[in-house]
């Protein structure tokens, strides 16, 4: 059997891209029926699929980001050996990014919640980051750098594999996020599949602990009676 994909070209991640797939026999007739998978030099194989009447007419749009070659591997069936195609070059550029940034604290009661009043000085408060690309195809990999108030960096930090990162900012020093207004802004580092991006700032401000004043009043008389 021989099998080929067309040949490629450059492509963006995330639309959907043709992969037409013929296998037939050198020598006689009939058309194989069975499974295939294509395999790039540098992901392993990602995509599964079946042929019918010796063909696969479909399109994917889970080709990783990045210059590599794929080719295509059909596992044969009752009538027709299993074969490989000659690889192809494809490079798959990255698709723009979305990034969401939103401020949570654990407010007095012990509960999350979002931000959107000043938080009192001491109380747990930090962000949730989710990156995802234009496309809705794939989660982004690679990490998020955070810029406190213009002057100080925190990170880097990873995303987990949906694409999302949660970050505590109460525990900047010793002293905690001081009293305040502040200012985070996210960056994220992009990967082969999906740009970087920078969000807008997310404001926190912090109040002031309230004050708690104990008056202790004079005894008046004399609290012992045996006394004189």
């Amino acid at each position: 059997t021989a099998l080929a994909p067309r040949e490629g070209r450059h492509i963006q991640h995330g639309p959907p891209v043709p992969i037409p797939l013929d296998v037939a026999s050198r020598h006689g007739s009939g058309s194989p029926s069975g499974d295939f998978s294509l395999v790039t030099d540098k992901f392993g194989a990602f995509l599964g699929g079946s042929l019918t009447d010796g063909l696969f007419s479909g399109s994917i749009n889970t080709l990783p980001g990045g210059d590599y070659h794929v080719f295509a591997r059909y596992a044969g069936d009752a009538m027709f050996e299993p074969s490989e195609s000659r690889s192809i070059r494809v490079n798959v550029s990255p698709e723009p990014s979305r990034i969401s940034v939103v401020p949570w604290q654990i407010n007095l009661f012990g509960f999350p919640s979002i931000v959107d009043s000043p938080v009192p000085y001491g109380q747990p408060v930090g962000v949730q980051v989710d990156l995802a690309g234009a496309s809705g195809v794939g989660s982004p990999g690679g990490s998020i750098v955070i810029r406190v108030d213009g002057v100080k960096n925190l990170g880097p930090y990873p995303l987990n594999a949906a694409g999302n990162a949660f970050v505590w900012l109460d525990h900047l020093d010793m002293k905690g996020l001081l009293p305040g207004a502040h200012k985070f802004v996210v960056t994220y580092s992009g990967d082969g599949s999906f740009e970087a991006i920078t969000a807008p700032a997310a404001n926190i401000t912090i109040q002031k602990d309230h004050v708690i004043e104990i008056f202790v009043g004079t005894l008046q008389g004399n609290p012992d009676p045996d006394s004189p």
